[in-house]
């Protein structure tokens, strides 16, 4: 009969503590929080290679305009009066376009000149665009020497 009482007595392993192990609402909890840790970076993510994309294509562009308008530096002067050429465009990497604009003006107040005049000094205004969105537009001058 001792052994019984003795059996009898004896607490469940599990009767000091209440948490007896994992609830379902502390799993649901953990899950909903990681998974919101895994959104902000996969979020955080794709904004880095959106803005790397971006800056890379503004690079582009700024060299293909500087390089255009030494370009147009280094070519003969022409007069933009009725007939006159146009200057020559460097090539430009798949998916980019270059244009330019050049505009006769006074040397001595940089107002444009009326069309067909030309004396001897023009802006260059050097536009590059990528897939028909405009990226940069840098200006320089020309001197007729």
């Amino acid at each position: 009969m001792l052994s019984y009482l003795s059996r009898s007595k004896r607490l469940p392993a599990n009767a000091g503590n209440r948490e007896a192990g994992v609830s379902l609402i502390g799993t649901l909890v953990s899950v909903a929080i990681l998974g919101l840790i895994v959104v902000f970076f996969m979020n955080g993510l794709s904004t880095l290679s959106r803005s790397d994309l971006i800056l890379r294509q503004q690079a582009q562009a700024e060299g293909l305009a500087r390089s255009q308008i030494e370009s147009i530096k280094s070519q003969s002067y022409i007069s933009y009066v009725p007939g006159h050429g146009n200057y020559t465009l460097v090539s430009a990497p798949s998916g980019y376009a270059i244009a330019t604009t050049v505009t006769p003006i006074n040397p001595a107040t940089g107002a444009a000149l009326a069309a067909g005049v030309d004396n001897g000094v023009q802006t260059i205004s050097v536009t590059v665009s990528y897939s028909g969105t405009s990226l940069l537009t840098l200006g320089g001058y020309k001197v007729d020497r």
